[in-house]
C-alpha cells in the first residue's frame, strides 16, 4: 500500500511538472519577450560571461549567426596585420584607441573633438552630418560595417561626419552639432533616435564627442583585436536557462502592469529640441533632415500574436516622434523596415542579448537608409 502512494505521488508530481513545462513553453511562444537576466542579477556585472556561454552554446549547436560575416572577417588578420591595412584603407585623423568588443575588439581614431573615424576637413565642408547615441557610434562594431562605415563603403563619392555619442539625449546631440559644426558647410543632416532611451530628456552641456567608457589609446595597452577572454561561466548555466525560459511568463505578468508611466516623452521639451535644431537647419540652408527611428529590443522580443502593453506603448512613443518632426519637414523613416526580411530580429543582437545591434543589424540600417539619402 506504501509503495503505491509512493508511485502515486510520483506520478502527480510528474504530471504537474509536465504541466507547468507545457504553460511555460506556451507563454514563450506567445509572448517570447526579454529574458529576465537582469532580475536573476545576471544583467552588467555578468555580461561578458552570459555572453561568453551563450558563443559556446551557439558552436556547440551550429545555431545561425548573421554577424558570422563579420566574425569571419577580422578572423584572417593578427592585430598588427589589421592596424596596417585600416591605416592604408583609412585616413581617419587622431590617435588610435581600443575597447572591449563582443568576439571581436575594437579599434579605431578620434578626430580633434573626441568624435569617432572622422577627417578633422568635415568640420569646414562635409556632404551629410550623423547625430546619435551609441548605436550611430557604433558599440562593438569595427569600421566598416558600422552605420557610418557602411554609409560610407557604398557612397564613396560623399562624405559623412560622424557625431554619435554614448550615452546622448537629442537635447545633447542638438547642442553638440551647434557647437561643432557651427562653422561646417553640409548638406544635409540625419538624426537618429534610438526607441530604448531617447525618450528620456536630459541635457549634459556636450561640448566634445569623446567616448570614454572603457577606452584606451591603443599603443599603451596594445590589445589584441580578437576577443581571447576566457570566462568560467559554469555557475551561470542554470540561471541563463531560467532567464530565458521564463521570459514568456514575465511577459505575461506584464500584461496586467500600468504602463501609463512607461516610455514617455515629455512632448513639449522634445519639440523645443527639435524646433532649435530646426532653426539651427534653417540658418544652414540644409537640403534634406531625415529622422531615423532606431527600434529597440523590446519591441523585436515581444511577439504581436497578442498586442502587448509594452508594443502599444511603444507605438505610442513612435507615434509621437513622427508627428513632432515631420512638424519641421523633417523625412521620417521607419528602421524597422530595415528588417522586413529577417525571420528573427533577435539575430540582429549579439547572440540574442539585449545589447547593441550587431554588424548585420548596423549594416542593413545603412543600407535601408541610404535608400532615402539617395
Amino acid at each position: 500500500m506504501k509503495s503505491k502512494t509512493i508511485k502515486y505521488n510520483i506520478l502527480i508530481f510528474l504530471i504537474m511538472i509536465s504541466i507547468l513545462i507545457i504553460i511555460l513553453e506556451s507563454l514563450n511562444f506567445f509572448f517570447e519577450g526579454i529574458p529576465i537576466y537582469r532580475q536573476l542579477k545576471i544583467d552588467r556585472e555578468f555580461e561578458d560571461d552570459v555572453i561568453g556561454y551563450k558563443r559556446k552554446q551557439w558552436e556547440k549547436n551550429n545555431y545561425k549567426n548573421l554577424d558570422s560575416f563579420y566574425i569571419e572577417h577580422f578572423s584572417k588578420y593578427s592585430t598588427d596585420e589589421y592596424i596596417k591595412k585600416y591605416n592604408e584603407k583609412n585616413k581617419f585623423t587622431g590617435e588610435l584607441y581600443f575597447t572591449r568588443g563582443v568576439d571581436i575588439n575594437v579599434i579605431y581614431k578620434q578626430d580633434k573633438n573626441g568624435c569617432r573615424e572622422n577627417l578633422d576637413e568635415y568640420y569646414n565642408q562635409v556632404n551629410t552630418i550623423l547625430m546619435g547615441d551609441s548605436q550611430l557610434w557604433g558599440v562593438s562594431i569595427n569600421n566598416p560595417f558600422d552605420i557610418t562605415g557602411r554609409l560610407r563603403s557604398i557612397n564613396q563619392n560623399k562624405t559623412f561626419l560622424n557625431q554619435g555619442v554614448p550615452g546622448t539625449s537629442p537635447q545633447d546631440q542638438v547642442l553638440l552639432i551647434k557647437k561643432l559644426s557651427k562653422e561646417t558647410n553640409f548638406e544635409n543632416v540625419v538624426w537618429f533616435f534610438y526607441e530604448a532611451n531617447d525618450f528620456m530628456i536630459s541635457k549634459s552641456n556636450y561640448v566634445g564627442c569623446g567616448y570614454s567608457l572603457g577606452n584606451n589609446k591603443y599603443l599603451e595597452i596594445k590589445n589584441e583585436i580578437k576577443e581571447i577572454k576566457e570566462s568560467n561561466v559554469k555557475f551561470l548555466s542554470i540561471k541563463i536557462f531560467l532567464a530565458e525560459h521564463l521570459k514568456g511568463l514575465s511577459s505575461f505578468v506584464k500584461i496586467f502592469i500600468n504602463y501609463k508611466d512607461k516610455y514617455n516623452i515629455d512632448e513639449i521639451a522634445y519639440e523645443d529640441t527639435v524646433k532649435e535644431l530646426d532653426s539651427f537647419l534653417n540658418k544652414k540652408n540644409t537640403k534634406k533632415r531625415i529622422l531615423y527611428y532606431i527600434p529597440s529590443y523590446s519591441r523585436h522580443a515581444l511577439k504581436d500574436i497578442i498586442k502587448h502593453p509594452h508594443l502599444k506603448k511603444l507605438d505610442e512613443l513612435k507615434s509621437k516622434v513622427k508627428k513632432i518632426t515631420k512638424k519641421y519637414d523633417f523625412l521620417f523613416v521607419d528602421g524597422d523596415h530595415a528588417f522586413n526580411n529577417i525571420d528573427n530580429k533577435l539575430d540582429l543582437y549579439h547572440y540574442r542579448f539585449p545589447t547593441h545591434l550587431n554588424a548585420k543589424g548596423s549594416t542593413l540600417t545603412a543600407d535601408y537608409l541610404n535608400n532615402f539619402l539617395k
